[in-house]
């Protein structure tokens, strides 16, 4: 995925975000990154984070306090923002999700 590096992470160096699939666990990429990458608003990354920490829909949106439909509207904002399609994708993607910079 392109990263304008100026722009993302205030660097003037060549920078690269890769995107990789394990079977470990993986800590949810920064909320910064999330914001910068996907456009993501805070109530979507909260959701987000729920989602990735393996609660369900209607689970994240108990914590949260929404309604089941609200967090179905976030999650369908999510989905379209991430450009995924089901939550099993978008746990996956977040899940490696890892920023390399130049040492």
């Amino acid at each position: 995925m392109p990263v304008r590096a100026q722009t993302a992470f205030d660097i003037e160096q060549p920078c690269a975000l890769i995107a990789g699939i394990g079977l470990q666990a993986q800590a949810l990429p920064a909320e910064d990154l999330l914001r910068t990458l996907f456009g993501l608003t805070r109530a979507e990354i909260a959701l987000t984070e729920k989602l990735a920490n393996g609660q369900t829909l209607t689970e994240a949106a108990e914590v949260a306090s929404i309604s089941r439909e609200t967090a179905r509207t976030h999650l369908k904002s999510i989905l379209r923002k991430t450009g995924t399609r089901r939550q099993s994708e978008l746990t996956a993607l977040l899940a490696g999700l890892t920023v390399v910079r130049p040492g």
